[in-house]
């Protein structure tokens, strides 16, 4: 049975953005005029439409969990709190976007193009992802899946198994398993009878782009993560989400889900991994370069480097101290700072950085992905992912 890849990304994708400050508060009035006539009669509290700064949305009645308005057009829906207070208690805006804009502009060019519309009238200081639905793709058959016995998970350094679980069948045909519960679910399913059902006929022509025959099914992996989940894998804002979505895929496949063939040994985590699993495993380098970053549950990051910190700081006195003998406090401290700053920015610098990740995580060395990326930007596309055929048993 061939196996191949025809498409992997972001599905969905919530961020936060933290405001400063808005450009023009009058310019809620009409957001809010638009609010009260979403509530009339008239439009039987469907929302009314509105253009704000160039873009056509359709404007709630009510607002939602402290937010004033409520926005929603094909590609996003906004959600906007009346007061700018950098996000001390929540993100002033908070964004979700449809897959279908994700899936046509890319996760990236989706992000920039929203927030280059939100800095026209907001002072953005910062974002925050709060959701990120990771998916691939895959030609072949719907796979059948004991969850009893074949998936297995690794966690902490420990093999558990799932206790929430479900199994989905449509008459004698299996369409699809959901494994995990609150911050991170896996689900495993026939994208392409979902997309029939749903009219989102749209998916079929990314797969062809990318090598699907027109005919074989096509299952999706998914794996929904939540921000408490994406803070353990050191990632908050959304440009950190970008650096490590390999590492992040590569920890799903690898530690947190396995689909496995059940043998005689008693450690499940010694058994041999599905064929078709090892292709959702190693086609982790089509999200990105993986640097190697682990799991940080226990918060060990903030311990080692806070420790790290400190003896940063032990040998920066003692340079700084040893500058400010020869040439005066003010101009030493000035030479040895201006020297931090240009070896920081340096093409050295940012290689050592990446080496020195790769050692502290989990992979031999860092991956040279970033020709994936170079070659998708100029609009390369996907050929495929392939493993031959072996017997399981």
């Amino acid at each position: 049975m061939e196996v191949k890849v025809v498409n992997c990304g972001i599905d969905s994708l919530v961020i936060g953005f933290l405001i400063a400050e808005y450009r023009n508060a009058e310019a809620f009035i009409g957001l809010e005029k638009a609010k009260a006539r979403a509530g009339e009669k008239l439009f039987g509290g469907k929302g009314s439409s509105v253009t704000w700064f160039g873009k056509d949305f359709v404007v709630s009645a009510r607002g939602t969990k402290g937010y004033e308005w409520v926005l929603e057009n094909a590609d996003v829906r906004v959600c906007i709190a009346r007061q700018a207070q950098s996000g001390k208690v929540y993100p002033e805006v908070y964004v979700s976007f449809r897959a279908e804009n994700l899936w046509r502009e890319g996760h990236v060019g989706a992000v920039r193009e929203f927030r280059g519309w939100l800095e026209s009238w907001a002072v953005v200081k910062g974002d925050r992802v709060s959701r990120c639905d990771l998916c691939m793709d895959i030609q072949m058959d719907m796979p059948r899946i004991d969850l009893a016995q074949e998936a297995v998970t690794r966690s902490r350094g420990k093999v558990e198994y799932y206790e929430k679980c479900e199994h989905y069948v449509s008459g004698r045909r299996d369409t699809g398993y959901r494994m995990g519960s609150g911050a991170l679910i896996a689900r495993i399913y026939d994208k392409s009878l979902e997309v029939t059902v749903t009219q989102k006929q749209w998916f079929q022509s990314i797969w062809s782009a990318n090598g699907w025959n027109g005919e074989s099914t096509v299952i999706r992996v998914e794996f929904q993560a939540r921000r408490e989940f994406l803070k353990e894998m050191s990632v908050d804002s959304f440009l950190s989400l970008c650096e490590r979505l390999a590492d992040i895929w590569h920890y799903y496949t690898s530690e947190w889900l396995t689909i496995r063939v059940p043998c005689g040994d008693s450690h499940r985590d010694r058994w041999v991994v599905r064929d078709w699993w090892l292709v959702v495993q190693g086609a982790f380098s089509l999200f990105g370069q993986a640097y190697g970053v682990l799991r940080d549950k226990d918060k060990q990051y903030q311990l080692s480097q806070e420790r790290l910190m400190k003896q940063a700081m032990g040998v920066l006195v003692s340079v700084t101290a040893l500058s400010s003998a020869r040439f005066g406090v003010v101009q030493g401290s000035f030479m040895v700072r201006r020297e931090v700053q240009e070896r920081l920015k340096s093409d050295d610098f940012r290689h050592d950085v990446i080496e020195r990740m790769a050692s502290m995580g989990t992979l031999s060395g860092p991956e040279k992905t970033h020709l994936v990326d170079a070659a998708v930007s100029m609009g390369g596309r996907i050929s495929s992912v392939e493993r031959g055929n072996r017997k399981e048993g």
